[in-house]
This record gives C-alpha cells, structure tokens and sequence, in this order.
C-alpha cells in the first residue's frame, strides 16, 4: 500500500517459505491467506486464483472453516474475472454471506468491494453502486478506512462506464481516492487514483494538472511488474512533457 511493491513480494516469500518448513497449520493458512489478499490488492486475478485455491484446499484438508471461507471468497472473485464474472459473482455472494453469517465483518469492506467489482462487469451498474456505499458505510462503522481510496477509484470506474459523456461524478469518487490516499500515505493507491484521473484528463487537455499529479506520486518508485501502474504512469508523463511545459 505504501509503494513498496518488490520488498511486499520478497516478505511474501519469505513469509511463505519460513512458514511451510514450521509444519504449523495455522501459520501456513495466516500465509496463504495473506499471500491471497497481496494478489486480490494488486488486482491480479491470474495470480490471486492458485494462492486462493491452495489455501481452499490447505484449510479443507485441517478442517479451517474460516479460513477455507477466505478461500471461497478470493478464489470466487478471481474465477470471474478470469473467466464467467456471472458464475464467480454467484459463488462469491454465496461465499461472502457465509462469512457474515459467523456475525464477522473483518474485511467486509474488502470483500463488498470484490462483489461490486463482478457486479459492474456483468452490466450489474446500479447493484454495483450500490454494494460499494454499503461497503463505505460498513468500513466507516467498524473503522475499516484503509478500502477507501480503492472503493472510492472502482465507485469512479463504474460511473465512468456507465456514463463515459458525463464523467463529473466519476471525476469527484477519483478526487475523493486520490485525497484519501494522500491523507492515509498510502503511495500504491495515491498512484492509482492520480492515473485514474490522469486517464479521465487526457482526452481533453489538461497537461500540466496531469503532470502536477502523477510527478510527485511517482516520486521514488520505480518500475516493477509487481505494479504495473507505474511504468504506464512514467510513460504517460514522458508523452505529456512536452504539453505540461508549454
């Protein structure tokens, strides 16, 4: 969250690897669970499907309901976006409403916003909206704030498709990200809010607010295919440099 994208992965890594050697089914499960939500974060669903699936199958095979549920919940989610978002969006309500009915709402937020995510891609707009001001009332009840921004940016992306002539509302959820993220230092999501609003910008101008924007948030990060993010948002600012300086 904070941009620290490689030293994430190398920790995962290790995590993962110091872990299986314990033997202890709990840690192992705490790893995989994390390693689940570090691919769901980087919104990559290619790799967050096999590190939800061996942590389902790791929980199944130690009797870990809940555990075995986060798996559901990830593994859902990854399979509609990988391939039928309506059959991942069927088992992932399923999933998340197991999770609730153990009266738990850890994650919620998290897991609200990855409802609201198959939703918009099953043409789902109103439902979407919907589940992501549930998912803000939800975070802001139980004091959950670090979705924020990354709920606020989806809430952005599915107003955009639904009303690509009109994006003010659209511009006002990215705004609210961008400052949300700059509020809570969170780097990753600051970036991805600013390139949110730097591809909204672009067709029509704006040069300078784009570079304004994406030049202090890119400050100190360097590419790395663990955030891809950052290499397009280098690109878009050596495309621009010519109109920001003009």
């Amino acid at each position: 969250m904070m941009g620290e994208a490689d030293f994430a992965r190398r920790l995962m890594d290790q995590a993962i690897r110091e872990g299986d050697q314990t033997d202890h089914a709990a840690t192992i499960a705490t790893n995989h669970l994390f390693l689940s939500r570090l691919e769901v974060a980087r919104d990559d669903p290619a790799a967050a499907l096999p590190a939800a699936q061996a942590l389902l199958a790791f929980a199944r095979a130690h009797d870990m309901a809940l555990y075995a549920i986060y798996g559901e919940i990830f593994s859902s989610w990854a399979r509609g976006r990988v391939g039928d978002p309506e059959i991942g969006l069927n088992q992932l309500r399923q999933a998340v409403a197991s999770y609730l009915a153990l009266d738990n709402k850890n994650a919620a937020p998290t897991f609200y916003g990855l409802i609201a995510d198959l939703e918009a891609k099953t043409d789902r707009t109103d439902s979407a909206l919907a589940s992501i001001d549930l998912t803000l009332a939800i975070a802001g009840e139980i004091g959950e704030r670090w979705t924020d921004s990354v709920l606020f940016r989806r809430k952005g992306e599915i107003l955009l498709d639904r009303d690509p002539r009109n994006p003010a509302s659209a511009e006002e959820a990215f705004r609210t990200a961008f400052a949300v993220a700059q509020q809570q230092g969170a780097r990753s999501f600051e970036l991805q809010a600013a390139l949110a609003l730097a591809n909204l910008y672009r067709p029509i101008g704006h040069a300078a607010e784009i570079h304004d924007m994406l030049a202090p948030a890119l400050k100190g990060l360097a590419p790395t295919p663990e955030m891809p993010e950052i290499a397009e948002a280098q690109a878009l600012l050596r495309d621009l440099a010519p109109d920001s300086i003009a």
